[in-house]
């Protein structure tokens, strides 16, 4: 499982800077304001951390731990993830 990570990180890092480069894709400025993405973020951050203390538990983290921890099927609130 770590070789398949970091071969993927290496391939995706490599193909990155040769497309950056070689100017393969333009860059288009985003039109989205920066305000409305900080706050979409920091509502998700906060939801996330309010089901994270509603489990008692990161799934991902208990995995890496060797817990049995929450499964990721049932994680969450049910209202957020109906």
């Amino acid at each position: 499982m770590k070789m398949f990570f970091s071969i993927t990180f290496l391939c995706i890092v490599f193909f990155g800077i040769l497309i950056s480069i070689l100017k393969l894709i333009k860059k288009t400025p985003a039109l989205t304001k920066v305000k409305l993405i900080s706050k979409f973020f920091y509502l998700i951050l906060f939801l996330y951390t309010v089901e994270f203390f509603y489990e008692k538990d990161i799934p991902l983290l208990a995995k890496l731990l060797g817990r049995p921890g929450v499964d990721y099927d049932e994680f969450g609130i049910p209202l957020l993830h109906g």
